[in-house]
């Protein structure tokens, strides 16, 4: 009687909202997780042209997503499971969060526990800045990259799902086609070419060069080795099985979403620390969003108990730098940060003999990025893995024939003398002190000169 009376209640409170889909069998089991959406600044696109996420891992293997509707949402996760977007495990957390779009507002996860049955009442509210990046251009075949674990020579896995959300002719058990492509490091990213078949449809296979191991039925892939060592730069993408990789669209090597891993190398010196200025080109894909774990992990640089290797990040607002040290294998923050895909971070090597280069993974964003710069000095990375000349990336500097914006990069290529090569803008180029690029994973200043009150509006992308 108690459950019935229950059930009756959920239903009316309700009720009018629109779900997923129908359930077939009124015996189906439910489990409303529903909620108000605030936003403490309205954003652009409203608060209904938002979207709520469901995960349990990662926001890029979410299981389940709904509309937002006069800034309610409602959703039945165990129907999303019933029709097969991903697994239920009762008494389990999960985590629900708004993604961050175009217009850069988003709301941070949330967890929550699923029992049985039952309902439950996730407010969840939108910030400028704020929920993790989901690229809303996903193919048919959505890929996750993770390192196996952050010592050197371990593992990286790369793992896939069936975007039967946005492509329901496919089920979640259709095979796939993944392809690879190596580079230097420097940032050697392309979407459609250079790439190789590590699988082939039902027929599981390493190419040369590849060390690891396929599992169709666990869809995953493993390549042993380079956490630290290895390639310096691996990218993979997936196609449906038999898709031409020329083809158009989302069903081709050009459209569908790479994920990849970079080696950044990491100078140290064994009588004093040392300084790096380094940057992701990815999209992060750990269960925190960006936090510092999530992009560098824990066993990759040096923790101590009383002082650790330290990663700057610098609020020109203020301005003041923000920091996270690195002391008993635990990421000590000052003040919260993200670390983001696009901006540049000082990262302090404590006094050691030797450090393996830094290996990042994520998602390759396939969507311009954009920024506003501030008056004064900007503290940015190359936002893709993807090498271009400095007038190729920023392609609206101000001047005045006598001063110009300033690109700043920090150099080591003498270790034991670092310093900074400059270009400066000016007579409608860009002047060197030395020839440089905007390589993947470094980082850079940019010095905005105007006065006048406008910010930089910083938008840039290298694709056609």
């Amino acid at each position: 009687m108690f459950r019935k009376a229950l059930l009756a209640i959920v239903l009316v409170a309700l009720a009018g909202a629109a779900f997923t889909a129908e359930p077939t069998s009124p015996f189906l089991p439910f489990y409303f997780l529903y909620g108000e959406v605030t936003a403490t600044t309205v954003p652009p696109s409203g608060i209904d042209g938002h979207k709520v996420i469901i995960y349990q891992s990662t926001p890029f293997s979410y299981g389940a997503i709904t509309s937002i509707e006069g800034s309610k949402y409602v959703l039945n996760i165990m129907e999303a499971q019933y029709y097969g977007n991903f697994t239920i495990d009762i008494g389990s957390p999960y985590y629900a969060a708004i993604p961050r779009i175009s217009d850069n507002f988003g709301a941070n996860a949330v967890s929550f526990t699923v029992p049985d049955m039952g309902y439950y009442n996730l407010p969840l509210n939108i910030v400028d800045g704020e929920g993790p990046y989901i690229s809303l251009k996903e193919g048919p075949v959505i890929l996750n990259i993770i390192r196996q674990a952050d010592t050197p020579n371990s593992a990286i896995k790369i793992t896939w799902k069936i975007n039967t959300e946005a492509f329901p002719a496919y089920i979640a058990d259709t095979p796939v086609d993944i392809y690879y492509k190596t580079g230097s490091g420097s940032g050697e990213y392309t979407s459609a070419t250079g790439y190789n078949k590590v699988i082939n449809s039902s027929t599981t296979f390493l190419p040369d060069g590849l060390s690891g191991s396929v599992s169709t039925s666990l869809k995953e892939v493993t390549i042993n080795t380079q956490v630290g060592v290895g390639y310096p730069e691996l990218y993979f993408k997936g196609l449906i099985a038999g898709s031409l990789p020329a083809a158009t669209g989302d069903l081709g090597l050009a459209g569908a979403v790479a994920v990849g891993k970079v080696n950044v190398p990491i100078v140290v010196n064994s009588a004093k620390d040392s300084l790096n200025l380094i940057s992701t080109p990815f999209i992060t894909l750990g269960a925190g969003g960006d936090e510092p774990n999530d992009v560098f992990g824990l066993g990759q640089l040096l923790s101590g108990t009383i002082k650790g290797d330290v990663i700057q990040d610098y609020d020109n607002t203020v301005p003041k730098y923000r920091t996270a040290e690195l002391l008993s294998s635990n990421w000590v923050k000052s003040e919260a940060f993200k670390i983001v895909c696009g901006k540049g971070y000082w990262l302090l090597a404590r006094a050691r003999a030797s450090q393996a280069p830094l290996t990042l993974v994520g998602k390759v964003s396939n969507v311009p990025s954009t920024a506003n710069f501030s008056l004064g000095l900007n503290l940015l990375g190359n936002p893709y893995p993807i090498l271009n000349p400095v007038a190729t990336v920023f392609l609206s500097p101000w001047t005045n024939n006598i001063l110009g914006d300033v690109v700043q990069y920090f150099s080591l290529a003498n270790p034991s003398s670092p310093k900074y090569e400059t270009a400066e803008y000016l007579d409608a180029t860009w002047k060197f002190s030395a020839p440089f690029n905007v390589l993947a994973g470094k980082g850079y200043w940019y010095l905005r000169r105007t006065q006048s009150a406008s910010p930089y509006n910083w938008n840039y992308s290298p694709y056609p």
